[in-house]
């Protein structure tokens, strides 16, 4: 019984009916179960006997290991091979049968062996995918799961976030299938010398002349290959070059507004992505050439081996003449498969590459190096060359580092932590250290998870308080369920420091290193931080900081102050305030200004209301109305009205002409070869000779495939077009829509966009749906003939042509309803990729990996499980696809052996007939579930895009109109105004009223996510305010454009952020500033010596490896770049959080120069840079 399950695959069942009950509640049964060798056992044993010398070494060690899966699909491909060559037998028998008709039992007995050799190739091809789907899912299952792993040890200097991702999803599905499509390469060539070796035994030495052409055709195309391969490589880098940017540009979206770069990037992404697309159509052209090849090569093995056979004097009887058709047409099919999978090849092999790339350049551990020694005194220890380096930490000591911005105080926490290695010394730790960076590590999860990070025994309420998040969580509808991260509510970064600060205070380690984790926090906040946390949860704990807030360091049992790597002082604070001259110069320098004597008075901060971590995430429905197929015929064929017409005209002519010719083809053959042509009035055929029938048969070979070759060209030509359409619309919205649309996009589906989805509209879309169109226009062609030859036969097989499309119905809406469900793990798992590579230094520290792990294998399984009952629902689709042909022929044979006997139709016409419902038939039902399916998914992306892109807004050449200063009154008012974020129900600003005088300095102050950042957001025209008034000028702030507001505001935010690009172009991006002027700026900021030791001085490009700054230094410079700017007003939101005193400092005194001529808003948590306001609001 279980067999016969298998076999028929009637375990589906339940998931079918489910499906057509649109049930969404499946149960585990309903899904399969992976095998044992998905189990970690077996895995783990299976990754030890591995050999990762080379790649050749990887696949060795590989294949050995599956060899008894591989064994079995063998055996599977040679019973499939066998059963294919079998069915053309029978259809020599059958036709032999019918042309002499001596015995209708024999004729009958003839039927039945070709139905049976159908259905039997059905179950066993069946059989073998399904096998071939589950080794091509183990492939992909177990080298996800073994990249996952080597996440922490990679090297982060050669590996970023987004070549991770892509290695662990888009190069391990390119490379499994690769595998999948190696097995249906080395099937087409077997079938293929099977084909041959057929020809020989009804042609004889003719044969010899199929293979010649062959070896004349091969190495034509193997140099197509070749070339678009070359192609391909270049296109990819184009690729690369442009998503990075668009990252880039992505998350420094602000910025790139605040300064209107907005044109300059649109144009330098449309520039590489005309390069891009320039390639592209040059391998359109040689695929265009290819199909013209491979088109054609049925008519010439055809003409050639049929002429020779001829010419030889041999006579061409029916059978022999029907049983070579369909011998040419399946070893057309066969090389043409066998030139796709060359094309998988190449992008399989480049993504092994990256693989393998990413497994030998990963980090072990090693036992001489940073590896944990019990030291029973320290609990770091690190020995280098430089004297003045070499560091002991005591076990339970409080340590602040100390120093300006480049003295190397991050870099030795990084050491520490092992992020850095050093290349001659040793670091010795009794403990994992647990390391929280300057940017928190938020995962997707609710506010409980990233703080318990699964531990369900915590008392969360302990922690939260640590944290002082308890008034920030009763503000959230859902509390500590509340979703946050890249899908969740926004935090702002004070939030997300102290949410980290919690996850470590539930830690049991030994050691922790803090880098500035009071940066973005206000005093009050950071003293309650300081005296709960600090002081008295970790009071036993080996704490060691990084900060530029000297308000705290006399609590720390030691401080040591760095410059350039060397230590300067080292000890208590009272020693140090005493005895050392370099920390009472560095300490007296940081409090040389006066301090602030306001009263500041914060207000409950409002948090906009969260939604529930359970709440059901939106997965986008695949099923694309009508109106899509409609819209993306449109805009293929829309350009002016009088091009439009001319292309639908030429698409129609060559989509007739690519369905029709083929079948006239057939129709000629078998009208030239019937002995009684009167039935269909062809008598005029028995004037030619046979050489000119060959012609005639030539002469249409050669119009079908210059009609494939010209569609291809023109409708990928067309499809190019509608995506790079598509692609600049998209753009506009990302860079010229308003804020609030920007911020519901997640980088995901940013680079989803411009690289998934745009890169199926370049290729994939139009080739499928051309695929889709092809096969709807040669079956309705294929049913005409039918008609015109016996209209009887249509009626006939239509009770199987409804079955199928039942079935057919039937698989679309199962692959509809699992493409949804495969959507959700895949997702959950990318998530889990980026957080584990950001948060990977918190998981080691905490020796947390196993448990993050477990999530991520949990969702990868979740995944495979879906695509293998995905893969087993295609396969039904198979096995039904070939019973139904097998029924067809079992009817259309028995009736057209009466038909026959009656005398109502001919051998030849049942032939063609016969032949064209084994073959050809088979081929139009998978063609079109599989192009069907495709274009479906094509059309998703359609939809992304298409829902992604915007009208252009705000894009204009014209300059801006330069405000003039109203130097008397206001030149900024709030009045009363109101301000609340998209979908979310709290006010950020609630009846907030100020006004501010031209060349005025303020100072803003408040809780973290008060609201603060919000009102510069205004100003910028970032977001829209809800009630109230703004005025700016004393003009309403709606009554300018963008432009004109942006030109006048110089920003400077928390994160430094810099473009694509030279030092010098991020300093001035319009090229409108002097270099002398840019160096005396420099200078004057104390960077310019730093800039200079660049090899290319100014002209460094900041993505390279060559600019290392610090987080201090590179806030310097995008403090210059705003000053560099010629506005009237200046915002600086957190811009001294990341800097040493001395810096701000001389960040104070330019401000001082610049009382007065501009007017300058301050927000600050630090009280030295708000002393230089005239005044300070609270909020």
């Amino acid at each position: 019984m279980e067999l016969l399950k298998n076999l028929f695959f009637l375990y589906l069942t339940p998931v079918f009916k489910k499906i057509l009950n649109k049930d969404s509640n499946w149960t585990e049964t309903d899904v399969p179960t992976l095998a044992p060798v998905f189990s970690d056992k077996y895995l783990n044993e299976f990754e030890r006997k591995l050999n990762y010398k080379s790649k050749m070494h990887l696949a060795k060690s590989f294949l050995d290991r599956t060899k008894k899966q591989i064994l079995l699909l063998i055996t599977l491909m040679l019973l499939r091979v066998l059963f294919s060559l079998l069915s053309f037998f029978a259809l020599y028998y059958f036709i032999n049968q019918i042309m002499y008709f001596k015995n209708i039992h024999s004729a009958i007995l003839s039927s039945l062996l070709m139905t049976s050799s159908i259905f039997f190739n059905g179950i066993i091809t069946a059989q073998y995918f399904k096998k071939n789907y589950r080794f091509q899912y183990f492939t992909k299952y177990f080298f996800a799961r073994y990249i996952f792993k080597k996440i922490p040890k990679l090297y982060r200097e050669e590996f970023n976030e987004a070549l991770i991702i892509n290695n662990s999803t888009s190069d391990i599905e390119e490379f499994s299938t690769m595998i999948f499509s190696f097995f249906e390469f080395i099937h087409d060539l077997l079938i293929s010398l099977g084909c041959l070796i057929l020809l020989f035994y009804y042609l004889g030495i003719s044969a010899f002349f199929a293979i010649g052409i062959l070896l004349i055709f091969i190495p034509l195309i193997k140099w197509v290959v070749s070339k678009t391969t070359k192609k391909d490589e270049e296109i990819q880098e184009e690729k690369d070059n442009r998503i990075q940017i668009l990252n880039s540009l992505f998350s420094q979206i602000r910025n790139i507004k605040s300064y209107l770069l907005e044109k300059y990037f649109h144009n330098k992404i449309i520039e590489i992505r005309n390069r891009e697309l320039n390639k592209f159509k040059v391998n359109t052209k040689y695929y265009a050439f290819t199909y013209k090849l491979i088109s054609i090569l049925q008519s010439i093995l055809c003409i050639s081996t049929l002429a020779c056979f001829l010419a030889l004097g041999h006579e061409l009887t029916l059978p022999v003449l029907f049983t070579c058709l369909g011998l040419f047409k399946t070893l057309e099919s066969s090389i043409f498969e066998s030139f796709e999978f060359i094309q998988i090849y190449s992008s399989g092999k480049a993504s092994l590459n990256r693989l393998f790339n990413l497994i030998k350049n990963s980090k072990e551990e090693e036992l001489t190096e940073n590896n944990l020694k019990k030291d029973h005194e320290n609990c770091i220890k690190i020995n280098t060359k430089n004297p003045n380096f070499n560091l002991s930490f005591k076990k339970g000591e409080k340590v602040a580092i100390i120093g300006k911005i480049g003295s190397g105080k991050s870099l030795l926490l990084e050491i520490m932590s092992g992020f850095k290695t050093i290349k001659k010394g040793k670091i010795l730790l009794q403990d994992n250290p647990l390391f929280i960076k300057q940017t928190p590590w938020i995962m997707n999860a609710s506010i409980r998870e990233n703080i318990s990070l699964g531990n369900s025994n915590l008392n969360l309420d302990k922690f939260i308080h640590a944290a002082n998040l308890e008034d920030d969580i009763k503000l959230l509808k859902n509390g500590v369920e509340t979703l946050i991260g890249e899908n969740g509510v926004n935090l702002s970064g004070g939030q997300k420091q102290r949410i980290a600060l919690a996850r470590a205070a539930t830690m049991n380690t030994e050691i922790i290193l803090l880098d500035d984790p009071l940066s973005a926090l206000d005093m009050q906040t950071a003293e309650k931080i300081v005296n709960r946390l600090f002081c008295e949860l970790w009071k036993e704990k080996s704490l060691i900081i990084a900060t530029h807030n000297l308000n705290y360091i006399h609590l720390f049992d030691r401080i040591i102050l760095l410059d350039k790597c060397n230590i300067l002082a080292d000890g208590n604070f009272n020693d140090l305030i005493n005895f050392s001259s370099n920390f009472i110069d560095f300490y007296q320098k940081a409090h040389n200004s006066s301090e602030l004597n306001k009263v500041i008075q914060n207000d409950k901060k409002k948090i906009p209301q969260g939604f529930n971590v359970n709440d059901e995430l939106e997965i986008e429905n695949l099923k694309n109305s009508f109106k899509t197929y409609l819209f993306y015929l449109r805009a293929i064929l829309q350009t002016k009205k009088l091009y439009g017409i001319f292309y639908l005209i030429i698409f129609l002519i060559l989509f007739i002409g690519t369905a029709f010719l083929p079948k006239f083809q057939d129709i000629w053959l078998s009208f030239w070869s019937s002995k009684n042509l009167s039935i269909m009035n062809f008598n005029f055929i028995n004037n030619f000779s046979n050489m000119s029938n060959i012609l005639i048969y030539s002469l249409f070979g050669l119009l079908s495939a210059l009609s494939i070759a010209l569609l291809t060209f023109l409708w990928s030509y067309r499809g190019v077009y509608v995506s790079e359409l598509l692609n600049i619309k998209s753009l506009n919205k990302l860079l010229f829509s308003p804020l609030k649309s920007i911020d519901t996009l997640t980088t995901g589906r940013v680079i989803s966009c411009f690289s998934h989805d745009i890169s199926i509209l370049d290729s994939k879309l139009p080739k499928y749906f051309q695929k889709f169109l092809c096969v709807i226009f040669e079956m309705i062609f294929f049913l005409i003939s039918l008609f015109l030859i016996k209209p009887i036969i249509i009626l006939l097989i239509f009770p199987i042509i409804l079955l199928q499309y039942k079935i057919l119905k039937l698989y679309i809406h199962s692959s509809r309803a699992l493409n949804r469900k495969i959507a959700i793990p895949r997702a959950s798992r990318i998530n889990n990729i980026r957080e584990s590579y950001q948060g990977q230094n918190i998981l080691s520290a905490l020796n947390m990996q196993e448990w993050f792990f477990s999530k991520y294998i949990l969702n990868l399984q979740e995944e495979v499980r879906m695509e293998i009952l995905e893969a087993d629902i295609d396969m039904w689709h198979c096995f039904m696809c070939f019973l139904n042909n097998a029924l067809l022929i079992l009817i259309i044979s028995l009736i057209g052996i009466f038909l026959i006997h009656v005398g109502s139709i001919s051998a030849p016409i049942l032939s063609l007939i016969t032949t064209w419902i084994m073959i050809d038939i088979l081929h139009f039902v998978f063609n079109f579930s599989h192009s069907f399916s495709n274009v479906e998914q094509g059309l998703v992306s359609l939809e992304r895009v298409e829902e992604f892109s915007y009208e252009k807004v705000g894009v204009s050449e014209n300059k801006s109109k330069i405000i003039s200063s109203n130097k008397e009154g206001s030149f900024i008012e709030f009045k009363n105004v109101y301000m609340q974020y998209e979908n979310q129900e709290r006010y950020v600003l609630n009846n907030f009223s100020t006004s501010i005088n031209f060349g005025e300095t303020i100072g803003i102050v408040g809780k973290t996510g008060s609201g603060k950042s919000s009102i510069l957001s205004l100003l910028l025209k970032f977001y829209d305010y809800s009630h109230g008034q703004i005025f700016f000028n004393g003009k309403g702030i709606e009554t300018y454009s963008t432009q004109e507001i942006r030109q006048q505001i110089s920003i400077v935010l928390q994160n430094p952020q810099f473009f694509p690009g030279s030092i010098r172009y991020n300093l001035d991006p319009h090229d409108k500033c002097k270099d002398e002027m840019i160096f005396s700026l420099l200078s004057e900021l104390n960077i310019l010596e730093m800039i200079n030791s660049f090899p290319e001085g100014i002209h460094t490009n900041v993505l390279s490896e060559k600019f290392l700054l610090s987080v201090g230094q590179r806030q310097i410079l995008s403090f210059a770049r705003a000053l560099l700017k010629p506005a009237k007003v200046l915002l600086l939101d957190e811009a001294t959080a990341n800097i040493d005193i001395k810096s701000e400092q001389i960040i104070l005194k330019k401000l001082k120069d610049l009382k007065g001529t501009i007017t300058i808003i301050i927000i600050a948590h630090r009280t030295d840079i708000l002393a230089s306001a005239d005044r300070v609001i609270s909020i």
